[in-house]
């Protein structure tokens, strides 16, 4: 495959990365601005001092830190016309908009939001009540509780396992001291990045961004987890709820212990398995469709995050167990039988094309380039990496699909009983 080469520029502003990828054919320009922080970074050192946070503190973080000393920092991007959110997984933080018209204002808007907290004591206790009403919807929405169950069933220590938002319990802990401790250790520069793709001027760019910044040591946290056993908790579980049909989670308990550029590598190869095994047009999936079992909405996942790894199958099935055990024995007879090199090419130009495709989108592309920077490695290589996968390769990443590492979660219809 040939090599792809991308237009753009990299700064460093006062220790923070900022990756401007100009595209003057857009006419909507995009800001990804993130930090290296999740739901996972709750035990961490920083500053010589230890410190265990409450569960769910950097969702909580993301939050509150829209709100200001003013008011609400969304209205100042309305007034640009600009289109803003933010979100919390379990090992990043992002804040980001869209804009046709403004750019430089909102980008400017961007840069407060991030640098600037505001918290009081009144302030965290109105959110304590919006994120607990909030996170007693999660636990009513099946797919979710299916999820974090099959999460449980898989890891016995390590906190991806605990719901994003936390718990109404974790949440009552969070003071406006904590917040202002988090935002201190994970929102500095030498922590974070700030992608931007559109029509923009980097030299305008690092201009906002330098205004706004925080000055700060090059000093990052350095979180902690306990050690984490290889194999599972349990081999399943089951639940019953409001659903029509049955849902399901199937999952693979992952112990690849490298990152970097083999991280990268071992995920697409990971992903390369799951398309041949069960995608669209695998015999397990279309065995399983033809009879019943499986209809439009299986989908599959990776979940990498530091210190832990998991393959997630999910969908809804009227039987489960048939779902589990034709996939347990489709994994046993690939680990024995030969890769067909015809459908590998397919599906690797398939995914190398799909990849190509975020270059036509100034989101995907700020957000790919982030993602690629928290990784190690720049969106570039990331080409090259898939480009360059062989069938050993392959093979090699097999051994990972640890049948003994298989468990499951079941979430079933209230009337089954």
């Amino acid at each position: 495959m040939s090599k792809v080469n991308i237009d753009r520029c990299c700064l460093d502003v006062d220790r923070l990365k900022v990756i401007v990828i100009p595209k003057p054919e857009f006419q909507t320009s995009y800001a990804f601005y993130a930090t290296r922080y999740g739901s996972i970074n709750n035990s961490f050192t920083f500053n010589k001092k230890h410190y265990d946070l409450p569960e769910g503190i950097a969702h909580f973080l993301e939050h509150k830190m829209f709100e200001k000393k003013y008011g609400d920092i969304f209205n100042k991007y309305s007034e640009y016309g600009a289109d803003a959110n933010a979100f919390t997984s379990f090992d990043i933080t992002g804040y980001l908009f869209s804009a046709s018209n403004n750019f430089y204002e909102s980008l400017d808007v961007l840069c407060e939001l991030v640098n600037e907290p505001y918290f009081t004591p009144e302030t965290v206790a109105k959110e304590q009540g919006i994120i607990g009403q909030e996170i007693k919807m999660g636990l009513d929405n099946p797919n979710n509780r299916c999820f974090y169950s099959l999460l449980e069933n898989m890891f016995y220590n390590h906190p991806v396992k605990i719901d994003i938002a936390g718990s109404v319990e974790s949440i009552s802990k969070i003071t406006s001291e904590l917040l202002y401790a988090c935002h201190d250790a994970f929102y500095r520069p030498s922590n974070m990045v700030l992608c931007v793709a559109g029509d923009v001027d980097k030299d305008r760019v690092a201009e906002i961004v330098s205004k706004r910044i925080r000055k700060t040591s090059e000093e990052k946290p350095v979180s902690i987890f306990k050690p984490e056993p290889a194999e599972t908790v349990s081999s399943g579980s089951e639940m019953f709820a409001e659903v029509s049909s049955p849902l399901f989670c199937i999952g693979i308990k992952d112990s690849f212990d490298k990152t970097g550029l083999e991280l990268v590598k071992h995920k697409y190869a990971v992903e390369l398995i799951l398309n041949y095994l069960c995608g669209k047009s695998s015999n397990f999936y279309n065995r399983l469709y033809r009879e019943g079992y499986l209809n439009d909405k299986f989908s599959t996942e990776t979940l990498y995050v530091e210190n832990a790894g998991a393959i997630i199958l999910s969908g809804e099935s009227k039987d489960p167990d048939i779902v589990f055990s034709v996939f347990k024995e489709e994994l046993s007879n690939r680990l024995k039988n030969d890769i067909d090199i015809k459908m590998f090419n397919r599906l690797k130009n398939k995914m190398y094309g799909e990849q190509l495709a975020a270059l036509d989108s100034t989101e995907d592309i700020a957000i790919a380039f982030a993602t690629a920077f928290f990784e190690g490695v720049s969106f570039a290589e990331t080409f090259n990496i898939l480009g360059n996968l062989t069938i050993s390769d392959i093979e090699d990443t097999l051994k990972y699909f640890d049948v003994s590492k298989l468990t499951k979660s079941v979430v079933k219809p209230l009337q089954r009983r």
